[in-house]
């Protein structure tokens, strides 16, 4: 749920929005696995010589005889079906094929596609394509076979109806798609993302070679749409305005000659949509705040003949202009989402003739959110008006914003990225969220628990069939209950009822809450257990099955209780990490913590020693930041010898100490190493992920997703599965299932094929 947070993003948060690579870029960002015993390449604990670890010589030889491939792993094949409550964000540029098919755009997981509006197939680096940012989309005419997709890199195109995708275009960030004719495309493309200072391209072979033409006569022009003149071929018309991440002119160009050149074109005011009729007339809402792609203020509703004398229809009225010709020829409804939030009691949707407007039927309970009670969720989209709707053949109006994907025939809008079960909210597979935890409970696989930014804290009593919302308003600040950020979930081992995550509003405006169930799978009601005053971020927290005490990393700090039943627990502070601690594990007689600097063995007793350094970036606040090196996860095998650390960034990959934390062997070389999960549940399996997306997306094909070893790291074969993106920040094992956290699909479930 990131409309609210996305919209003051940082410049560092943008900047990972929009690259290429959505993490930190490193020497060993290429996977090598080492075919050796563990002893080969071991270093004392606490070294920090990379050649301790693997040799040059070595990944070499093993790449010759790479064990990570695409086959079938021995162990069986791992099926992963994505799973969650349904939507994200944010989504944007909706289109739609004359049979009806879908398209849609999305800011982490590349394109999503639907047949039947009911379900969604997400086009991601499994079909080619090769950006996760999707700005722009259009079908060839008549066709659903054919689209291209506009993105931060280039232009990608479909010839197969998405079985395919092949990336056609380099460079810029496409803005703006539109077909002219049966084979002919104009792209708008900014010089980068935060840019304005329009390009136009044609292309007349469906999309294979593209021609810059002459730019729009503004340099700072940054074209959100097009729109085509039904009754003069030649005649093109491109929509400028403030986006999500560039404030261009709001102005709307003209052309008469198919895009070859632009004039600007007078208007009543700072245009926010602009369409035509099937009796040629032009309707047009100004606004009277073009601040930013978010926020339209008021504005008036235009009508004209020609696109030259503009009569006013109607005043405070603004938004997204959908023809509606049921309603009468050359009638239209203006979607006044900005209005509605401003005044709820009004209707959102105004319809209009030449006459002005006729009727505003429409009570707030008519329209259909799904599973949030936001006010944002009938929102524009960060990109305004022009590039969050689409008119279908038959008049509904479908449009998109920062978190929800929705379809409206005036009569009310339904939700198409979710839909209602008898336990909960389900997935129509359109999520392009940030899930950053998950938790199966080992008594009962049913019990699962996943941790959002943004989207919170969520729970699903079937194994992820239906998940409900578990955020309480008294734990999520501003979000009010409607989000919030859950950055750590945990089921008690030694209680089947008890589990624990940790809450909170924004991440770092605090405060946040450490929360615990105590009645079981399915309970609504969390109690708060205290924190010491002043909390802002909780990274990780880990319960043991041999003792009573808890560990949690609060604000870089390990905080160890020794009991977790009471709600007032004593927190001994252990160590800092060398100003960082991140993640945290037990290791049967105590705790392991990583952080930028390394790994350290806590006893029972609090004592702290560095068994493992690593080069990272210390200072960053949270292991899912795009720009964090260092340790990202620690996992310990069923009686403490065997330890596996999961470090991302120049000492990047897998390590595996196999006598209790005195020797170390970096396994795998991988600069986008993020979890690992040993599986005490078959010898000798290890998992793990790897993941060049974060929070803000970006793709680089050295991002492996799943991993898995049946020897022990002796090898490991890819296991991405069905995932469209080779995208895992954890993978979890539990009581016959599979768990993965991947940035843009948020959650994969999957059946454990080795369970009995």
């Amino acid at each position: 749920m990131r409309s609210r947070r996305f919209a003051a993003a940082t410049a560092l948060l943008l900047l990972g929005a929009c690259s290429d690579i959505g993490g930190q870029a490193t020497d060993d960002a290429t996977t090598t696995t080492v075919d050796a015993p563990a002893e080969a390449g071991a270093v004392e604990a606490g070294s920090a010589d990379d050649d301790s670890a693997t040799t040059d010589a070595e990944n070499a030889d093993a790449a010759e005889n790479d064990d990570v491939d695409d086959e079938p792993a021995d162990d069986g094949r791992i099926s992963w079906a994505p799973t969650g409550s349904g939507g994200g964000g944010a989504f944007s540029a909706p289109s739609v094929a004359a049979d009806g098919t879908l398209l849609v755009g999305s800011d982490l997981s590349g394109a999503y596609l639907s047949r039947t509006g009911g379900s969604w197939t997400a086009l991601g680096a499994s079909r080619g394509l090769t950006d996760t940012h999707v700005s722009a989309t259009v079908f060839a005419p008549g066709r659903s076979d054919v689209f291209l997709l506009g993105t931060d890199g280039g232009i990608h195109r479909s010839l197969d109806g998405g079985s395919s995708v092949d990336r056609v275009a380099d460079g810029g960030y496409t803005t703006a798609l539109v077909a002219i004719a049966d084979e002919s495309f104009l792209a708008a493309r900014a010089p980068q993302w935060n840019e304005t200072g329009t390009s136009i391209w044609r292309s007349d072979d469906l999309g294979g070679t593209w021609t810059e033409l002459s730019p729009p006569p503004r340099s700072d022009a940054y074209v959100l749409g097009f729109r085509l003149d039904l009754g003069d071929a030649d005649r093109v018309l491109a929509i400028s305005g403030p986006s999500r991440f560039a404030v261009g002119a709001a102005a709307v160009f003209e052309s008469l000659d198919d895009g070859e050149t632009w004039a600007e074109l007078p208007l009543p005011g700072p245009p926010s949509d602009l369409r035509q009729t099937d009796d040629g007339a032009w309707w047009l809402t100004t606004t009277t705040a073009p601040i930013d792609g978010d926020s339209l203020g008021s504005g008036t509703l235009y009508r004209s003949t020609d696109l030259t004398g503009w009569t006013a229809v109607a005043g405070d009225l603004t938004g997204v202009i959908a023809p509606t010709p049921d309603e009468g020829d050359g009638a239209v409804a203006v979607f006044d989402l900005g209005r509605w939030n401003r005044s709820p009691d009004t209707a959102p949707v105004v319809f209009a003739d030449a006459d002005g407007v006729v009727a505003a039927p429409l009570p707030g309970d008519r329209w259909n959110a799904g599973w949030s009670s936001a006010p944002w969720a009938f929102e524009f989209g960060f990109d305004g008006a022009i590039r969050t709707s689409t008119v279908t053949a038959d008049g509904d109006l479908v449009w998109v914003n920062g978190q929800f994907v929705h379809r409206s025939d005036g009569d009310g809008a339904q939700p198409l990225h979710t839909f209602a079960s008898d336990s909960g909210w389900a997935s129509t597979g359109i999520d392009n969220t940030v899930a950053v935890a998950v938790s199966v409970s080992p008594h009962d696989p049913d019990d699962v628990l996943a941790g959002y930014l943004d989207l919170g804290l969520w729970a699903s009593a079937d194994g992820g069939g239906a998940w409900e919302s578990r955020n309480d308003p008294a734990w999520t600040g501003a979000w009010g209950g409607a989000g919030g950020n859950a950055t750590a979930v945990a089921h008690d081992p030694n209680d089947p009822d008890a589990a624990w995550a940790a809450l909170g509003g924004d991440i770092g405006d605090g405060p946040v809450h450490l929360i615990r169930r105590s009645g079981g799978i399915g309970a609504r009601v969390w109690d708060e257990v205290s924190l010491p005053e002043g909390a802002l971020r909780v990274t990780d927290l880990a319960l043991g099955s041999d003792d009573p005490a808890v560990a949690v990393v609060v604000d870089g700090v390990l905080l160890v209780a020794p009991d977790r039943t009471v709600d007032e627990p004593v927190w001994a502070p252990v160590t800092d990490c060398d100003d960082g601690c991140q993640v945290v594990t037990t290791s049967g007689s105590g705790w392991y913590v990583g952080g930028a600097s390394g790994v350290w063995a806590v006893s029972s007793t609090g004592a702290a020693v560095r068994v493992l350094l690593v080069e990272g970036s210390v200072g960053e606040p949270a292991w899912w930041s795009p720009a964090y090196a260092g340790v990202s996860d620690v996992d310990v095998a069923r009686g403490g010898a065997e330890v596996w650390v999961a470090a991302t960034g120049a000492d990047g990959g897998f390590w595996q100490s196999t006598d209790g934390a005195d020797t170390w062997t970096r396994v795998v070389a991988d600069g986008w190493a993020r979890g690992v999960d040993v599986d005490d549940r078959v010898p000798g399996r290890v998992l793990v992920a790897s993941s060049s997306a974060t929070l803000s997306g970006g793709y680089d094909t050295s991002s492996d997703g799943v991993r898995v070893s049946a020897d022990g790291g002796r090898s490991f074969t890819e296991a991405n599965g069905d995932l469209p993106w080779p995208f895992a920040l954890r993978v979890v094992t539990g009581p016959g299932v599979l768990w993965t956290v991947s940035p843009g699909v948020g959650l994969a479930v999957a059946d454990d094929p080795l369970a009995d």
